[in-house]
């Protein structure tokens, strides 16, 4: 029997990575889509003021007026009272930029997956930075299901792609705390016009080489976990041969 997807973003209906993400898990499982109406970054585990509307898209399908985490929260909810089953996964993303260490925790990206996983549901946040085919969307959900198959996405998964612009086509699997800026800043404080503002840096690793990167969120047997994960997506990346250049 399929299992049951509970699919969202923080970049909206119109993001075409949910979209390809989700048509390519359907090779595996039963995915339901519960997508902010218009895009909602940065908003970390916010909530709405007032009433939240619920457009039905299709069965599957729905958008929401709320936040990320409001998809998470009223989409488990209808899952629930609507087809009588709750999602055995969540899943987050694909977000448009990596988001990774304390930068993570103002992402409305990664807050979903962690309502997920304070629900009691395994949850993956995904997060890319480069070019990316649609082939390579389908590569990505083979990877999600060896994860899931092999039963490791248990707890709050937080997951990074990062494609460098330098025409190399070799891609390394590492901890997340490998590619960590401690002193990084995701705001910058400047003066213009003599009044000083604040402005929302984006992390760019275009220079840097192609990456994949794991990290388990709340899990003290995290490093055990992470040392395990990074031998299978290397074996899968060796397996399924996809040109990161």
């Amino acid at each position: 029997m399929r299992k049951n997807i509970l699919l969202t973003n923080d970049d909206g209906i119109e993001s075409s990575y949910t979209s390809l993400l989700s048509k390519y898990l359907k090779l595996y499982y039963n995915v339901f889509e519960f997508i902010p109406q218009k895009n909602k970054s940065g908003l970390s585990g916010s909530l709405s003021e007032g009433q939240i509307r619920i457009d039905e898209i299709s069965r599957d399908k729905y958008t929401l007026s709320g936040t990320p985490v409001e998809c998470v929260i009223f989409g488990m909810k209808l899952m629930r009272q609507k087809f009588a089953i709750i999602p055995e996964i969540i899943i987050s993303g694909p977000n448009n930029g990596l988001n990774y260490g304390k930068t993570s925790f103002y992402s409305g990206t990664f807050m979903a997956a962690n309502e997920g996983f304070q629900s009691s549901v395994n949850s993956i946040s995904i997060s890319l930075e480069g070019s990316f085919s649609a082939q390579f969307f389908m590569w990505l959900s083979g990877l999600i299901f060896e994860i899931e198959n092999k039963g490791e996405v248990a707890g709050l998964l937080n997951i990074n792609i990062n494609m460098a612009d330098n025409n190399d086509s070799s891609i390394s699997v590492i901890k997340e705390e490998e590619i960590i800026e401690h002193d990084f800043s995701l705001f910058e404080f400047r003066e213009i016009d003599s009044q000083f503002k604040f402005f929302k840096k984006r992390i760019d690793n275009s220079d840097k080489a192609s990456f994949i990167s794991i990290s388990y969120y709340f899990d003290s047997n995290a490093e055990n976990k992470e040392k395990i994960l990074i031998n299978l997506v290397k074996n899968y990346v060796r397996r399924n041969k996809f040109d990161f250049s």
